[in-house]
């Protein structure tokens, strides 16, 4: 009789415990309106760019995710590199987002999730630092339609 209790916990223990360690909210796939935006930047950068992009959403939503890879990076005297999303002139992150290491996935914090319908967003990169250089830029926005 226990064993039965054992393996129904472990159980809900394997289907649970992946929701439970997301970084991102993992919705339920009955949920609709799940949209993933990726942005890729191919080539080099040797300066910022504000913005690097902009463009206005077509949909109202909530940003439930944002993350940054940044494949090759380089510089002197200490070089930084950040990445901020602006929706309508301000920020949606609690600060921007700073990649320390190329070719690893950094994740952002989101303090302004809300964005209403025809809202411009823009993407920044700022680098500093003695000759800072970024290959390769991908943003991925994830968006919940509201």
């Amino acid at each position: 009789m226990k064993k039965p209790v054992l393996i129904l916990m472990l159980g809900l223990g394997i289907l649970l415990g992946p929701l439970t360690h997301a970084a991102t909210p993992n919705y339920a796939t009955t949920i609709p309106g799940v949209v993933l935006l990726p942005l890729h930047f191919e080539g080099q950068f040797t300066a910022s760019q504000d913005p690097i992009t902009r463009f206005k959403l077509p949909f109202a939503a909530r940003l439930i995710g944002i993350s940054v890879n940044m494949q090759s990076l380089g510089g002197s005297s200490k070089p930084t590199y950040k990445v901020d999303v602006e929706n309508s002139g301000s920020s949606v992150l609690s600060a921007p987002i700073t990649v320390s290491s190329a070719a690893t996935v950094t994740e952002g914090v989101i303090a302004k999730p809300v964005i209403v319908d025809e809202s411009v967003l823009e993407i920044t990169l700022t680098l500093t630092g003695t000759s800072p250089t970024v290959d390769d830029m991908t943003v991925l926005l994830t968006l919940l339609r509201i």
